[in-house]
């Protein structure tokens, strides 16, 4: 396997708005997990054995909850990828698997905080987050958060897809892309972490890594 080098940066922002919602967490080096040194500051990096992650988490609900819900995703990611098995590297079913139980747990603890705290029923939260190991990049979201990725062959490539209102419609013909950008409908979800009865239920893909690609995580 050839030797990657990359490097990261983050930046989280309100926007204009009277609460920030979102939050992310950049792990350049899954082997060390603690160590952040290298976020932002423009420095190659080596990708270790278990690679590096990047996740975005865009809450919502009133009084704050948004905000709760957002932190609680990334709560639940920290928690499973501090322990990650050995024996699943190299094999894309049991790491698409562990991504999805990393998103399940989030959700979990979402839900538990909502059941305990009535004010914040309701609460929830998107994600989206690539886990860049070895030659790949492993997918995963729920919820209207993008994923890109640019390459100047091949421009921008969106590697999530909407589960979103509005982008249902944008796969059944019955609006364009571009009628999907302003529609009024437009903040209406139909997956996410935390805010139903119903376990979460995380979409994935495996994308190979190119030279020169640029991996974005956003919220809306």
């Amino acid at each position: 396997m050839s030797h990657i080098t990359f490097n990261v940066a983050a930046k989280c922002d309100k926007a204009g708005r009277s609460q920030n919602q979102d939050n992310y967490w950049v792990c350049p080096d899954l082997e060390n997990i603690g160590d952040n040194s290298n976020v932002g500051n423009d420095h190659d990096i080596e990708l270790s054995p278990k690679g590096a992650l990047l996740v975005v988490a865009d809450g919502m609900g009133g009084m704050k909850s948004g905000e709760k819900a957002s932190e609680f995703v990334i709560e639940g990611i920290k928690k499973i990828f501090a322990n990650i098995p050995d024996d699943i590297l190299g094999n894309d079913n049991a790491i698409i698997s562990f991504i999805k139980e990393a998103i399940i747990e989030s959700d979990g603890i979402i839900k538990a905080y909502a059941k305990d705290h009535r004010e914040s029923e309701g609460m929830g939260s998107t994600i989206v987050l690539v886990w860049l190991l070895g030659e790949k990049a492993y997918c995963g979201w729920c919820g209207d958060s993008r994923i890109y990725c640019y390459n100047p062959q091949n421009t921008l490539v969106r590697l999530s897809h909407d589960h979103s209102y509005v982008q249902s419609l944008v796969d059944d013909g019955k609006i364009s892309e571009e009628e999907a950008f302003d529609h009024p409908d437009g903040n209406i979800i139909t997956r996410s972490l935390g805010d139903s009865g119903e376990k979460a239920n995380p979409e994935t893909k495996i994308y190979p890594i190119h030279r020169r690609d640029i991996f974005l995580l956003c919220s809306d």
